[in-house]
């Protein structure tokens, strides 16, 4: 496990003496930390340990506004998966998710943009996005499923044949 975790902290570590006001750091861990594995409790485990160190630690640099953040993916196709699982593994990989397939990489990276953009993410800290294939909220209208969140004011709406598509309503002024 020190071998997953220890990087994390260590480069943590050396970028903070870089760091200042504004900045940002951004964790991957995985949805096993949420859900478990059984098949692998070392790699869940060390995700699991992750999202702890990232929760902790946003807390610790808040105080000189230094976000610290998390995403955990779900499958994703990466070369890591054939180098990895049998043949038959990766034939029924991400079947356990409603959406029945794995992500892509140009999926899951939105989640790492929205998170580095300081204009649209000033307020997120010690939080952990998860892009898992797996609905919030699932409305069954005229045989399609819209997915919609109300996220502060931030409207999302996926029918599951065009791409998500979002509106966000001008700043307020105070």
């Amino acid at each position: 496990m020190k071998h997953i975790t220890y990087p994390d902290t260590n480069e943590c570590r050396h970028a903070l003496k870089h760091m200042k006001e504004g900045s940002c750091i951004i964790n991957s861990t995985s949805v096993n930390a949420y859900n478990g594995n059984p098949e692998a409790l070392d790699y869940t485990a060390t995700k699991g340990a992750i999202v702890a160190f990232t929760r902790g630690l946003s807390q610790q640099l808040a105080s000189r506004g230094i976000r610290v953040n998390g995403v955990a993916p779900g499958p994703v196709w990466t070369p890591i998966q054939p180098a990895s699982k049998p043949a038959e593994m990766i034939q029924n990989l991400g079947c356990e998710v409603p959406m029945n397939r794995v992500a892509q990489p140009c999926e899951i990276a939105p989640c790492y943009l929205f998170l580095a953009t300081c204009q649209d993410s000033s307020y997120f800290t010690g939080q952990v996005l998860h892009p898992n294939g797996i609905p919030l909220y699932a409305f069954y209208i005229n045989n399609s499923v819209q997915l919609c969140l109300h996220i502060f004011g931030l409207a999302c709406r996926w029918d599951g044949r065009q791409r998500l598509s979002y509106s966000v309503p001008s700043p307020i002024s105070y």
